[in-house]
């Protein structure tokens, strides 16, 4: 088993990208990390799951169904694992909740 590695991570339009600490210690803000990503996944169609582990319910993980790779990651509070659950069910769908329109064209 791999040990635990520290990103930051950002989730954007189906993808996540996963930002190394800049040293050795394990960082807590953001410019502690790199900016350039060192990964970036495509996440549509994988598998989120919450941790099924009661002593660990601010965790989570990520799999993709096709190679089997998985992802686990744990947060720093259970809400904060809650949160990323949700948008990440949202950001591994095929076609996203389109934005709803600002201006109604019905009305001409």
């Amino acid at each position: 088993m791999n040990p635990w590695t520290r990103y930051w991570v950002l989730l954007r339009r189906g993808q996540l990208l996963l930002h190394s600490s800049k040293s050795l210690g394990s960082g807590h803000e953001r410019h502690q990390f790199k900016t350039t990503p060192s990964k970036i996944l495509p996440i549509i169609g994988w598998m989120v799951l919450s941790h099924s582990d009661r002593s660990k319910p601010d965790s989570f993980q990520l799999s993709n169904p096709e190679n089997g790779t998985i992802y686990r990651f744990h947060c720093d509070s259970v809400e904060v694992a809650e949160v990323w659950v949700a948008n990440l069910k949202e950001g591994v769908k095929e076609n996203p909740k389109p934005e709803k329109d600002l201006i109604d064209l019905g009305d001409r």
